[in-house]
């Protein structure tokens, strides 16, 4: 039985969602205890945190549990190439994504190409206003050598765009809302970039090349930037060099454009490290209320169609797979997620050739029974047996 619906929900009654992206600079999160002291004095009540150069590989097991330790009401998603680069004692540079617990978001990491390991990072989340892909990203600097990035495990500028483009845009249809943010270490707008000087107020050559890449990508038709859209001649700065002290708006957010109704950026000027430059960003969302549990609500649940089990085609590629799966349960935790992601999409892809072949089948004997029709018509009434 559906109960009467409740109407419309009302999304002013209802606190936002609130996503932050935070570049820790140096340290990252090796000092930890600075980014927790931090985060509870800026008090925005934030339920989704994307810090970018955290500086912790994904071998490093023992920084990571200290991290989840200083944050306990926080589940930590990380992204980090397998060692240090050989040579240096610098570690990658590395993200990670922390989910509040009492947001009841229901995360979980999404699968990545290992050439974005350490640059990119992504969480799906189930929130009242849909299912959201959140993204973290942390675009290499242009000017930065070919050696300089093999000695810190870093791709090109232009290998982390194309390869987060095609991943996002690849996503999107799995998921109601996108959000990309993190630092993108390009200007996107003349505003972006420091207003006097030299070059003020004008985009470079590696600017120009980035927005070529976002373009051809088909980023630029799936997101916008939601600041620059409601403050179009905004001069807000999210980084201000440490040497030079000149300001660029790097840190940014871009999200699906039904997000942009009723979102608003919030820049801050605290700061985890003085030598990091970099202000944490907030994006507030407008979230309409989880509807009320029992017979007031109003609760429909889709029903997924697991007609797929009994194809041939289906129980052999999960055969397959579990053959595949590892032993350990360290290797095992780390596979699941991958597993899962393809066992959506396999189901996905064989339930639409199942729903294909079944309404080829029905159209063949409507066909067939249309022809036998026509053939009794034509040879009109038979006289009966004597």
């Amino acid at each position: 039985m559906v109960a009467p619906a409740t109407g419309v929900p009302n999304w002013r009654t209802s606190p936002p969602l609130k996503i932050g992206t935070w570049n820790l600079g140096t340290h990252g999160l090796h000092h930890v205890e600075k980014v927790s002291t931090s985060l509870e004095t800026i008090n925005l009540d934030i339920s989704a945190l994307v810090m970018t150069e955290s500086h912790i590989s994904s071998s490093q097991t023992s920084a990571q549990a200290e991290v989840e330790h200083h944050l306990r009401e926080w589940s930590c998603f990380w992204s980090g190439t397998s060692t240090h680069s050989a040579g240096t004692d610098r570690a990658p540079r590395g993200l990670c994504i922390a989910i509040r617990n009492s947001a009841n978001m229901a995360p979980r990491q999404i699968g990545i190409p290992p050439l974005l390991d350490g640059t990119v990072c992504a969480v799906g989340l189930s929130t009242t206003r849909g299912r959201i892909l959140l993204v973290g990203v942390y675009v290499p600097d242009s000017s930065a050598s070919a050696a300089s990035r093999v000695t810190t495990d870093l791709p090109s500028q232009a290998e982390v765009l194309t390869a987060m483009g095609h991943l996002v845009v690849k996503e999107r249809p799995r998921w109601d809302h996108v959000v990309i943010c993190g630092d993108f270490n390009f200007a996107h707008h003349p505003l972006d970039r420091p207003q006097s000087g030299l070059m003020g107020g004008q985009l470079n050559q590696c600017d120009h090349a980035a927005i070529a890449i976002w373009q051809a990508t088909g980023l630029a038709e799936e997101v916008v930037d939601p600041h620059r859209r409601r403050a179009p001649n905004s001069t807000e700065v999210t980084f201000v060099h440490p040497r030079h002290k000149t300001a660029h708006r790097l840190d940014r957010f871009y999200v699906t454009p039904s997000l942009c109704e009723g979102s608003k950026v919030v820049h801050t000027t605290m700061m985890a490290e003085p030598n990091s430059g970099h202000m944490l960003v907030c994006l507030e969302l407008p979230m309409p209320p989880r509807p009320p549990k029992g017979p007031r609500g109003q609760v429909r649940f889709k029903k997924a169609d697991l007609s797929v089990r009994s194809h041939d085609a289906f129980k052999d590629w999960l055969e397959t797979a579990a053959a595949k799966a590892p032993r350990g349960a360290p290797d095992l935790l780390r596979w699941w997620p991958t597993f899962k992601e393809e066992l959506v999409r396999k189901t996905i892809d064989l339930g639409r050739q199942v729903r294909l072949e079944r309404c080829t089948s029905l159209r063949r004997l409507e066909a067939d029974a249309k022809v036998a029709l026509e053939e009794l018509v034509a040879e009109g009434p038979q006289p009966r047996p004597e």
